[in-house]
C-alpha cells in the first residue's frame, strides 16, 4: 500500500509525530481523545473527554507531550518510561485505536466500505489482473504514439473490453490464493497448491487473455 494509503487528516489523534513533553515541533491535535475512568460515587465507569493542546500565557495553543496526556488519564508507571513507550501505551487506548486513515474515513463518509489489501502480495489483489488486462490490449494496439495509446486506453479500460465476465474470473482468481493463504501458512504449500494457477494466468507483464479489436 502507498504511504498515502495510511496517511490521517491534519489534527487527527496520532502519536506518530508526538513528544515527550509539552510544546516543540509536534502538531497540535485538535480532535477530541476519550477515556474511561471509575466514577466514585456511582461504581460504574464514565467517558472522559480528554483536550489534546491548552492555552499559554501568552494566548498560543501548546500542543501536550505523550507524558502529560498519560498522566491526565491516570496511566500506571510511566514516569521513567521513553517516548517509543509512551507513544505505544498511547497507541493502545480505544480512542487511538479508532483511528482511520484519511482516505478511509473519506471513503465510508460517501458511503463506501474500503478494504485494504496486503503488502507484496499482487496476486490477491483483484485490479492487478485488470491493469494485466489493460496493458496486454495497449501494447499490442497503441502504434507506437501517444495519440494512439491514449484512444486505446479509453477503450481498453471501457466495460466493452473489460467486461463482467473478466472481473468475475479475476475475481475468482485472487480469492483462490487468499483462501489458500487462509487454510495454509506454509508459503511452500501454498505455491504448490496453486501453480496450475501461475501457469494459466502468467505475469502480469505478459498476461494470458486475447485482445479485443480497437473498434473503429
Amino acid at each position: 500500500n502507498a504511504p498515502s494509503h495510511v496517511a490521517v487528516r491534519k489534527g487527527a489523534l496520532s502519536v506518530s509525530k508526538m513528544n515527550r513533553s509539552d510544546g516543540g515541533k509536534q502538531p497540535i491535535i485538535t480532535q477530541m481523545g476519550w477515556f474511561e475512568t471509575l466514577d466514585v460515587a456511582t461504581g460504574m465507569t464514565k467517558k472522559v473527554e480528554q483536550q489534546m493542546w491548552y492555552l499559554g500565557s501568552d494566548g498560543t495553543r501548546i500542543a501536550k507531550g505523550a507524558l502529560h496526556i498519560c498522566r491526565e488519564r491516570g496511566l500506571p508507571g510511566i514516569e521513567d518510561m521513553r517516548l517509543c513507550e509512551l507513544r505505544a501505551l498511547l497507541s493502545s487506548q480505544p480512542d487511538f485505536r479508532a483511528l482511520k486513515p484519511e482516505i478511509q474515513e473519506e471513503a465510508e463518509r460517501r458511503g463506501h466500505i474500503l478494504l485494504f489489501g496486503p503488502k507484496c502480495h499482487p496476486e490477491c489483489m483483484h485490479v492487478e489482473m485488470c491493469w494485466s488486462h489493460i496493458k496486454q490490449y495497449c501494447r499490442k494496439h497503441c502504434g507506437q504514439s501517444i495519440t494512439s495509446l491514449r484512444a486505446c486506453l479509453d477503450y481498453a479500460i471501457s466495460t466493452q473490453h473489460l467486461t463482467v465476465h473478466h472481473h468475475t474470473t479475476f475475481s475468482d482468481h485472487t480469492w483462490k490464493w487468499i483462501e489458500a493463504y487462509a487454510h495454509e501458512a506454509d508459503g511452500i504449500v501454498v505455491y504448490e497448491s496453486l501453480k496450475a494457477l501461475k501457469k494459466i494466468h502468467r505475469h502480469h507483464r505478459k498476461g494470458s487473455y486475447q485482445a479485443v479489436p480497437l473498434p473503429i
